[in-house]
């Protein structure tokens, strides 16, 4: 896996705005023999006030995902 900070951005979700450290990775998936199997791209939003990710998209082959925070409730 290689996963890269790309930035500090303020994103807009449902459940508001937040200050997210915006994180891209790469996962490979290799056979037992070291053969290359395929790989799935993901970029991340992670916030610390909210101390979990709030927005993402994941991209593996001809599949694509995204998502955002609704709402949260932070809890001590």
């Amino acid at each position: 896996m290689f996963v890269h900070v790309k930035g500090v951005e303020d994103v807009t979700t449902p459940a508001g705005a937040f200050r997210s450290y915006r994180l891209y990775a790469i996962w490979r998936w290799f056979s037992d023999a070291g053969t290359a199997l395929g790989h799935a791209e993901t970029e991340d939003w992670l916030s610390p006030q909210v101390r979990f990710f709030v927005m993402g998209r994941t991209k593996e082959g001809t599949y694509t995902s995204e998502y955002e925070l609704a709402e949260y409730h932070l809890t001590p």
